[in-house]
């Protein structure tokens, strides 16, 4: 919603380019903040969600103004109390560190699983034969058959994560009470179960294409991963955590942040934010371990799939890094002169499962030396599944291309990716015949291998 907003306003506006990208950056952080009563980790947010191991400096002040202007509104009309209403957790024995590392660990792993698990149910949808507008539907049905086995994952999770917080486990309400297994293995499988069905609730209701967001839900499942891992300590080492309480408490409140700083690579923003949501640091320590654990062992697997490694990495800075360098190269010293290519009568089938093992977006199409088109991954997904083994490539294929020659800089080559929005191009000679391929990819290598051969490299 900020970010619809924010991107309304830029076209009221008129605003173009960096201005436009500022302002739809500060709305994301600032809707984040307001909603959340988080506003200095929403304004984070803002300036660490755009790339996994760097920040957008120039939107943090910016995000500050806003999301606390839109905290003091919305707080007004809905109180200034935290999200959740949870005891406040606390940290004082050191030897409990081995514990949050572990937690950590998990986190992290399970971090990479909820990113995978959600684009390849939202992948299963768009390639599949359900009409556009019935995917909703369908996705829906299976939320609901996940939901009649386990309640626990409907609605946005803030009360079962208060509840786990307090050793209410949200297994089964009978009578006025709450039932747990008298197992504490059984317990701690269910809390398992219930982590991996908010990630395949999250998936089918998002990934169908259904209103929602990932935050909510990557915290809940976080939670329940934590309350997981800490019966599990409490009942292998009892004699090691003298307040159980309070380290159930811990888990349940940090096992949240570090899952989704795993998943969205934002773990500053988000370790703030579960601070100011629950009104408390009492366990800044260790959770910074567990957050850093996590984002490391989650690697480059993103729950925004927008986002890219770092300013150098993004289209709206390449010319603040790239331009200067890249004028001087040419693109025979960085194109790949082997590449993958396909004949016009191959099978989109088996050209499918040739896409999805490269790292390029799309392969030439030749026939007899001539190169007549190209096909990517997103043509071949639009086709039916079913349709996949009896058309072929030459009835998709892109026959309208631009291109470069070898002699070309690698400037010329990115001006072209950007004016046709494309990541790659085929590489002509004067005969037009083709001779290799450029990525974007390759255009920052080869920047990158010129800055350290110069010995130019930025000191930070």
């Amino acid at each position: 919603i900020g970010a619809g907003a924010a991107s309304l306003l830029s076209s009221l506006a008129r605003l173009e380019g960096y201005r436009r990208r500022l302002l739809v950056a500060v709305g994301i952080g600032s809707g984040i903040g307001t909603i959340f009563k988080a506003p200095l980790g929403g304004a984070l947010f803002a300036a660490e969600v755009l790339y996994k191991r760097d920040f957008e400096v120039e939107a943090i002040i910016p995000a500050f103004i806003a999301s606390t202007v839109g905290y003091a509104i919305y707080g007004f009309y809905d109180g200034y109390n935290p999200v959740f209403d949870i005891p406040q957790a606390a940290f004082n024995i050191p030897e409990e560190l081995v514990f949050y590392g572990v937690l950590g660990v998990a986190c992290g792993l399970m971090g990479r699983l909820y990113a995978r698990a959600f684009y390849s149910i939202k992948s299963a949808f768009s390639s599949s034969s359900v009409p556009k507008v019935l995917r909703p539907a369908l996705g829906g049905v299976l939320t609901g058959l996940v939901a009649i086995l386990f309640p626990q994952v409907l609605g946005i999770g803030y009360g079962w994560l208060t509840l786990m917080s307090r050793g209410l486990f949200p297994i089964t309400y009978v009578n006025g009470d709450w039932w747990l297994p008298k197992s504490p293995f059984i317990l701690v499988l269910m809390l398992l179960v219930l982590c991996m069905a908010k990630i395949l609730a999250t998936s089918f209701t998002v990934g169908s294409g259904s209103s929602g967001g990932v935050f909510a839900p990557g915290l809940l499942s976080g939670a329940f991963l934590g309350a997981a891992l800490a019966e599990t300590f409490l009942t292998l080492f009892p004699t090691l955590i003298p307040n159980p309480d309070v380290f159930l408490t811990s888990f349940v409140v940090i096992g949240a942040m570090s899952l989704f700083a795993a998943a969205s690579k934002a773990p500053i923003a988000v370790l703030l934010m579960t601070c100011e949501m629950t009104g408390g640091y009492g366990v800044i320590a260790p959770a910074m371990l567990s957050v850093a654990l996590a984002y490391l062992l989650s690697g480059g697997v993103s729950i925004y799939r927008e986002q890219v490694l770092s300013r150098p990495h993004s289209p709206a800075h390449v010319r603040e890094y790239l331009i200067d360098v890249l004028e001087t190269i040419p693109v025979r010293e960085a194109m790949r002169k082997r590449f993958p290519r396909v004949r016009p009568n191959t099978r989109l089938n088996d050209i499918l499962r040739r896409l999805s093992t490269l790292d390029l977006r799309s392969i030439p199409v030749m026939e007899d030396g001539r190169l007549l088109g190209c096909v990517t991954f997103e043509d071949v997904l639009r086709v039916p599944r079913r349709r996949l083994r009896e058309m072929r490539v030459g009835e998709i294929m892109r026959r309208r291309f631009t291109y470069v020659l070898p002699t070309d800089s690698l400037y010329t080559a990115l001006k072209r990716m950007m004016t046709y929005n494309v990541d790659q191009l085929p590489v002509l000679d004067e005969g037009g015949r083709i001779v290799g391929v450029i990525t974007r990819m390759d255009l920052i290598r080869a920047h990158d291998e010129y800055v350290k051969f110069v010995g130019l490299e930025r000191k930070e």
